[in-house]
């Protein structure tokens, strides 16, 4: 009975089946990269006018997982002077990195909202339209999903508290994928 508010790329609206079904939902696009420091704040206020069955989803990593993506994402976060967070994205080899600010914004918003953390593996070797094509159907491969749900008196208070709970959270969803590639390797 949740009433969802996606908070997406603007870029996908360019497929008209997503733009038809996403512009009918209370949305959030954002823009490309670069295009304004305001994004935290828009996110926000998606947070702040949820209705009393709302849910904001949101993807903090900012898109799938391709080798190449985190590649990509490690090799900025290097240039960025960022070694902390370069060395724990690559202690985290099957997630990327997280772009905290909209959960962050969301929960400066609305403190009061509960946190439900999605993982989900089976389908991570499909990272290009040719392997998706080459797969189908993908009636073998399951797709094992787990969530992990935090009360909002449960979680901790504050930016700096919030990114370094974020950060745990997100390398206990990639140990749990992990094992999950690990538990796959060991049937076959």
């Amino acid at each position: 009975r949740r009433r969802p508010v996606i908070v997406l790329k603007e870029v996908l609206r360019w497929d008209p089946g997503l733009d038809v079904m996403l512009s009918r939902l209370p949305s959030c696009f954002l823009p490309a990269r670069g295009a304004g420091r305001g994004l935290p704040a828009r996110v926000a206020a998606s947070a702040a006018r949820l209705a009393a069955l709302g849910a904001l989803v949101i993807f903090p990593e900012g898109g799938n997982w391709t080798p190449g993506r985190h590649l990509r994402a490690l090799t900025r976060l290097r240039a960025r002077g960022r070694p902390a967070a370069a060395a724990r994205a690559a202690a985290n080899r099957h997630v990327l990195p997280l772009h905290p600010g909209g959960v962050l914004a969301c929960l400066e918003a609305r403190p009061d909202l509960e946190v439900l953390i999605a993982a989900h593996t089976g389908l991570d070797d499909l990272v290009s339209p040719a392997l998706i094509w080459a797969a189908v159907p993908v009636s073998d491969r399951p797709m094992i999903v787990r969530w992990w749900h935090f009360p909002a008196a449960i979680r901790p208070a504050g930016p700096d508290r919030v990114q370094v709970w974020l950060d745990l959270q997100w390398t206990i969803v990639d140990s749990w994928i992990d094992a999950r590639k690990a538990d796959r390797k060991s049937v076959v």
